[in-house]
């Protein structure tokens, strides 16, 4: 079991991967797997593939008619749409590790030793924690296998975060597809906190909380994708959405979900501070823009104004 979840993880040799379903791609998306971004020197380089979906997250989809969708489109839309209206979108329940995690930060006398031990008792949690701290992220060239060494490098106060993100993660995967997705979006997502720190005296925030927002940035759009198994289900169909369909979901429907999430886990506070119409918010939106600019090699975007370019460019070198 621990050798299956090393495998999907990234982590020890690698291991033929399952025959899995073939998603039909949306018009002009290049019908090839890609890699997500990968490190080469000082420079992030993507996959088309890659740059083709992250790029849609930073653009305002052109579909404004869900009649203009494929069949499989319109009904995933549809349901989705269904269950905002109606409260009624399945919200995964928090692992209790999260939960003993957060009762540990509350409790001044917790050691690191007691994280370790709520960590070490799930073991695919185990291993996700372990990929993070051994990602590019964290700049350290000399990866470890002790999961408390794993555990001091992404912090205590960062540790609950990363908790969330892993089971969001778990989630999605289930479902057998997303795998690339799930990918560049965790990525993209650590790269967002590691540049949030990078920039927390210009957001106006500690480095701990601009941590968390940059890693939870794409809640909604996990808890979207991993909605597709429940449909699929209802409908007794394999349901096939396209990037398309999946950029319209996040748009539409993205804020509605984060609130829902934030309501149902009790974490308003850390999911949707000031009710996610702050400037941090905002500026948050740029400095994803930004990123996907950078790894796609692109120009930076014009609209970021309240700090210096300079600045900004110098962050996003020191973001890994």
């Amino acid at each position: 079991m621990l050798r299956r979840l090393l495998s999907r993880f990234g982590i020890g040799p690698p291991k033929k991967p399952p025959a899995r379903r073939t998603r039909r791609p949306s018009a002009g998306q290049r019908p090839q797997r890609g890699k997500g971004p990968s490190e080469e020197g000082d420079a992030v380089t993507l996959s088309p593939e890659a740059v083709h979906f992250l790029r849609g997250l930073v653009s305002t989809p052109s579909t404004s008619d869900l009649q203009e969708l494929p069949p499989h489109d319109r009904l995933f839309l549809s349901e989705i749409m269904k269950r905002v209206q109606d409260n009624t979108l399945e919200i995964p329940v928090l692992p209790g590790t999260a939960i003993e995690v957060s009762r540990l930060l509350a409790e001044p006398t917790s050691s690191l030793a007691d994280f370790v031990k709520a960590i070490e008792s799930d073991p695919a949690l185990s291993v996700s924690v372990l990929r993070t701290a051994n990602s590019a992220f964290y700049g350290l060239s000399v990866p470890t296998g002790s999961l408390r060494d794993a555990v001091f490098r992404i912090g205590l106060s960062q540790l609950r975060t990363i908790v969330i993100l892993s089971h969001l993660q778990d989630k999605v995967l289930q479902t057998g597809l997303f795998e690339n997705e799930v990918q560049w979006l965790s990525d993209l997502s650590l790269a967002l906190a590691h540049l949030g720190q990078q920039l927390a005296p210009e957001l106006g925030m500690d480095r701990s909380s601009a941590f968390t927002r940059g890693t939870l940035w794409h809640l909604e759009h996990f808890l979207i994708m991993g909605t597709l198994a429940e449909v699929a289900r209802q409908h007794h169909n394999n349901i096939l959405p396209s990037w398309q369909c999946l950029h319209e979901a996040f748009f539409r429907f993205g804020p509605k979900i984060r609130e829902l999430a934030a309501r149902t886990w009790e974490l308003e506070d850390l999911l949707n501070p000031d009710g996610g119409g702050d400037t941090a918010a905002v500026r948050y939106g740029q400095l994803q823009h930004a990123l996907v600019a950078q790894w796609a090699g692109s120009d930076l975007p014009m609209e970021i104004d309240w700090i210096p370019r300079e600045r900004l460019a110098e962050a996003l070198v020191k973001k890994a």
